[in-house]
């Protein structure tokens, strides 16, 4: 079975059925983690599903607000991985 793309409209799904966030709550440039609306132990959550779901591992240096606060930004950052890899 093939691993699945990363899209902006997968990640919010993902969002909003691992932390039963709302459909506003996972605009594309909503923060997350900054704003205090998932915290660490989300995070940790969060890297699990992401590197399941999409086939890549994230490394301990690419844990980032950069990378991770809004669902745009974890698409982007997925992207680049899958492309990478």
């Amino acid at each position: 079975m093939p691993l699945n793309e990363p899209t902006l409209e997968k990640i919010r799904e993902l969002l909003s059925s691992t932390f039963e966030l709302t459909e506003d709550e996972t605009a594309p440039d909503k923060a997350l983690f900054s704003s205090g609306r998932l915290d660490s132990f989300n995070l940790i959550e969060l890297l699990g599903k992401l590197e399941t779901e999409f086939g890549v591992k994230v490394g301990s240096g690419e844990v980032s607000l950069e990378n991770l606060d809004t669902a745009q930004r974890m698409t982007d950052f997925l992207i680049l991985k899958k492309k990478s890899t």
